[in-house]
């Protein structure tokens, strides 16, 4: 089945569609996930993804129009905030691909903590696999405060990844009412303005709002050679196994398998690739000792298969426990489309099993977990029982874990043949891959060349299907 947009919102017409822009806004408004960079005839483009953050009145939208060198995000200069909700806009500037992203101030939203971790996460699954550059818009002509302080501590926490840090630029801007040396007047700022400019390595730039053409273009270009400095290669560095983040030109499936040492985690991820990638043991030790991962083409459709280590059998505390995560969730960005959670079922499912389940559904701390989540249980030629039966009786423990998954689990046979592995491949990739409509062809020709990330959730999945259906 296909998927009619103008079904969805019959006020667009196929013509309409035929506008690129209008046709991103579309998908978008459809199935809720912005339309993202691809690779497609441009892979050998450079590409740059600017987060702009700060307080309401700071001058974020203005910093993203000059970038754009269009006025595409409103600019107001009453009390209020004009930028309501993240906002997404992409062109093309000395053969680079920019996506700028100007983003509302949080807290002055009034959002309470559940809902500011879900606007940072989303900001991080825009700029996904990570920002290029976080430019931090603070005014040089007003004092800076302890509220605007604890915006940016607030942002900076619940960023939660060193990813922040690492390109963080403050832009001060209305630098057009700077009187003085701005180096020098930074030497007297209050601490809390001190604390920002070491997080950032003391990278700052001066920004005039107010500048003729000339003057705004030199100063955007300052800007850019700013940005490319603090990063030199746009493009994703290897992970610290040495594979590469791809950006997919077509279907791509990013699948994450966690679960606790010996539970055959590995042994998984080489069924789904089809080739013995990981590394699988049989002794009490654990043979994953780092995230790796592995990536492979599978009927027309890219697959990246995660393997992760027991993060509690790796002893690590709860700070390196949280980093451990957020790894994982960027080495499957901007969202995994499957998490699978290997559970052995020959044998007793255990208090510290569920620990470890629960600190790595903490630590993950946002929804995309529980609406990916899918259980495996491993070891499935060592059941003589009906599955289905006997999880009726299991602890209250797995009960709660089957719950968080809706009950949807799998029987893996670890020692299947040549035949019957394939079939129970095909089988999970079933599960993590419901079918979905397709999207409407790309427009011809296009400006950006760009994909629609076919790796939903299995709940978005679920909830486009029914839209489409209820509009036949």
């Amino acid at each position: 089945m296909e998927l009619d947009l103008t079904k969805i919102l019959p006020s667009v017409s196929n013509a309409q569609l035929a506008n690129v822009s209008v046709w991103r806004a579309v998908w978008t408004a459809a199935v809720g996930v912005p339309v993202a960079f691809a690779t497609g005839e441009h892979s050998k483009k450079e590409q740059y993804r600017i987060l702009i953050i700060g307080k309401t009145g700071n001058g974020k939208s203005s910093i993203a129009n000059a970038l754009l060198g269009q006025q595409k995000f409103a600019v107001g200069s009453t009390m209020a905030s004009t930028t309501h909700k993240v906002q997404s806009e992409q062109l093309e500037r000395d053969d680079c691909l920019w996506m700028v992203v100007d983003t509302p101030d949080p807290v002055n939203s009034e959002l309470d903590t559940k809902q500011f971790k879900e606007e940072i996460q989303k900001w991080k699954q825009m700029t996904a696999p990570f920002p290029s550059a976080i430019l931090l818009a603070l005014r040089c002509d007003v004092r800076y405060t302890a509220e605007e302080y604890d915006i940016y501590k607030k942002i900076k926490n619940a960023w939660a990844d060193k990813s922040f840090l690492d390109n963080l630029t403050i832009v001060f801007t209305f630098g057009d009412r700077q009187d003085k040396d701005l180096a020098e007047e930074l030497k007297t700022v209050c601490p809390k303005l001190q604390n920002v400019l070491k997080d950032s390595s003391n990278n700052y730039v001066l920004f005039k709002n107010v500048a003729s053409k000339e003057e705004m273009e030199e100063q955007v270009k300052e800007l850019i050679s700013r940005i490319k400095k603090t990063l030199p290669r746009p493009s994703p560095p290897p992970s610290p196994v040495g594979v590469p983040v791809v950006f997919a030109t077509g279907e791509h499936s990013r699948i994450l398998i966690i679960g606790k040492t010996g539970n055959g985690k590995s042994s998984i991820a080489n069924a789904l690739l089809g080739q013995q990638k990981f590394a699988v043991g049989s002794t009490m030790a654990s043979t994953t000792l780092q995230v790796q991962s592995e990536q492979t083409e599978r009927d027309n459709c890219l697959w990246t298969v995660v393997d992760t280590p027991d993060p509690v059998n790796s002893e690590l505390d709860t700070k390196q426990l949280k980093e451990e995560i957020q790894k994982w969730k960027q080495m499957t960005a901007p969202f995994p489309s499957a998490i699978l959670l290997a559970v052995r079922c020959d044998v007793r499912y255990t208090a510290e099993e569920y620990d470890i389940y629960k600190k790595i559904k903490n630590a993950w701390a946002d929804k995309s977990f529980l609406d990916n989540l899918i259980i495996v249980f491993t070891f499935g030629d060592r059941q003589d029982k009906d599955l289905a039966e006997e999880l009726k009786t299991v602890c209250p423990e797995l009960k709660n874990v089957l719950r968080d998954s809706n009950n949807n689990y799998v029987l893996f046979n670890n020692t299947a043949s040549e035949e019957a592995m394939e079939e129970q491949v095909k089988k999970l990739i079933s599960i993590i891959k419901e079918p979905l409509p397709s999207p409407p062809p790309s427009p011809p020709p296009s400006p950006f060349p760009f994909y629609v990330n076919a790796g939903l959730t299995v709940g978005e999945r679920k909830e486009l299907l029914m839209m489409a259906d209820s509009k036949n």
